[in-house]
C-alpha cells in the first residue's frame, strides 16, 4: 500500500528575486488534491453532477403550482374626422391611457406520470453523473500514483547511469595511461569508450522519460509544467 510520505519533488525554475529554483514536495494525499481541484476531467464530471442536480430541481418544479402575471399599459390619442377631402375635421376627445393586469395560476393535477417519470430520469442522471466523477477521480489517482512510481524508478536508474559513467571515465583514463606505458591495447580503450558512449545515451534516454513523466504530471495536478 502507498503510504502518505512518499514524496514527489517538484523544481519552479522561476526568477525569485535572488534567481533561485523553489522547490516543493508534495505527498501523495496533496498531489491528490491538487487533481480534484485542477484535473481538466474531474472538474468536468464535477460540472455535469452540478447541471443534473439543477435538472433535478427543475423536474420537481413541475409539480408545483405555476403563476403567469401579465401587465399592459397602451396609450390612445384624440379622435379625428374629416370629410373626403380632408376638410372640415371634428376633434373628438377621447380617452389617453388604458392598462390590464392578467394574474394566472395552473398546477398539474394529473398528466399520467410523466412528472414523476421525469423526476425519476433526472436523478437518475444525477447518479449516473456521480458515478462518472469517482470513476475518473480514481483512475486520475492511480495515474498520478503510477507516475511517481516511474519516476522513482527512473531517477534511481539515473543515479546508477550517472555512477556507472563516472566510473567509466575513470577506467578509459586509467587504460589510456597502461596503453602509454605499453601494458594496455589501443582496442581496451575503444571497448570502455564504447562502454561509456552506451552508458552516456542510456542517461540521455532516462532524462527525457523523466522530463516527459513530470511534464504529464505537472498538467495532471494543474501546475505550469514550465
Amino acid at each position: 500500500m502507498i503510504k502518505k510520505v512518499l514524496l514527489v519533488s517538484v523544481v519552479f525554475l522561476g526568477l525569485l528575486g535572488q534567481g533561485l529554483a523553489q522547490i516543493r514536495s508534495l505527498t501523495l494525499d496533496e498531489m491528490f488534491q491538487l487533481a480534484d481541484q485542477n484535473n481538466n476531467r474531474i472538474r468536468l464530471y464535477d460540472l455535469a453532477i452540478s447541471e443534473a442536480e439543477q435538472g433535478v430541481k427543475v423536474a420537481c418544479n413541475d409539480r408545483l403550482p405555476s403563476i403567469q402575471a401579465h401587465v399592459e399599459l397602451n396609450y390612445i390619442g384624440d379622435g379625428v374626422m374629416t370629410d373626403r377631402n380632408f376638410a372640415h375635421a371634428v376633434h373628438a376627445d377621447m380617452p389617453h391611457l388604458g392598462n390590464s393586469f392578467v394574474l394566472k395560476a395552473s398546477q398539474v393535477i394529473y398528466a399520467g406520470g410523466a412528472v414523476a417519470k421525469g423526476i425519476e430520469r433526472s436523478k437518475l442522471q444525477k447518479k449516473e453523473a456521480e458515478l462518472e466523477y469517482v470513476e475518473t477521480r480514481q483512475d486520475i489517482r492511480f495515474l498520478l500514483a503510477g507516475y511517481y512510481l516511474d519516476l522513482f524508478q527512473l531517477n534511481n536508474q539515473k543515479r546508477v547511469y550517472e555512477s556507472n559513467i563516472s566510473q567509466t571515465r575513470l577506467l578509459v583514463k586509467d587504460m589510456k595511461a597502461s596503453y602509454r606505458q605499453g601494458t594496455a591495447l589501443k582496442s581496451d580503450i575503444t571497448r570502455y569508450e564504447l562502454q561509456l558512449q552506451s552508458l552516456e545515451l542510456s542517461l540521455t534516454s532516462v532524462k527525457d522519460k523523466i522530463d516527459v513523466l513530470s511534464h504529464k504530471l505537472a498538467i495532471a495536478v494543474g501546475l505550469e509544467p514550465d
